[in-house]
């Protein structure tokens, strides 16, 4: 009898032994798919941020190229104006992220004429939890004349320096 145990203990604790190695095998494959999902989520996150921190750009040369009192003034010493949009999915109800756009008017006087826009694009905390934000930086010319030609601008909204200062 004590001959038969032995074999089944043997095998009991073999057994067990494989369990225990392919569950810590399991545990440790779906730790690195968990680490793999978080890169992928925040790669899209800062991708959604470019575009949103762009999107910015784009709304305020177009402002600013189709409404000759934009952005609006309320005192002659002011150089910065600053707004926030939110954008929505095509569902018209989901909120995107929004962008929040200054314009710096200290150099829109000639022989500069210059304006410096700055937009923050920020993904919607709900859909990240982790804070997504992307910052642009661009200088955009409104001279109505080429500079030292007196010729009509050909470059007129369009921009002359363009930076992505990266995420915040």
């Amino acid at each position: 009898m004590p001959s038969e145990r032995r074999p089944r203990a043997f095998m009991l604790v073999l057994v067990l032994l494989m369990l225990v190695l392919f569950l810590t095998a399991g545990m440790a494959f779906l730790g690195k798919r968990v680490l793999q999902y978080r890169g992928t989520t925040q790669v899209v996150s800062a991708a959604i941020a470019r575009e949103l921190a762009e999107s910015g750009l784009e709304d305020a040369r177009v402002k600013l190229q189709k409404d000759l009192l934009f952005p609006p003034v309320s005192s002659v010493d002011q150089l910065f104006y600053t707004y926030t949009e939110k954008l929505l999915a095509q569902d018209g109800t989901t909120l995107v992220g929004t962008y929040s756009v200054t314009i710096d008017s200290r150099y829109a006087d000639p022989p500069r004429s210059i304006l410096v826009i700055t937009s923050v694009g920020c993904v919607n905390p709900a859909r990240n939890p982790v804070p997504c934000m992307r910052k642009i930086r661009a200088e955009l010319d409104i001279a109505i004349l080429e500079r030292g030609t007196g010729l009509p601008n050909k470059k007129l909204f369009r921009y002359r320096n363009y930076k992505d200062e990266g995420s915040l």
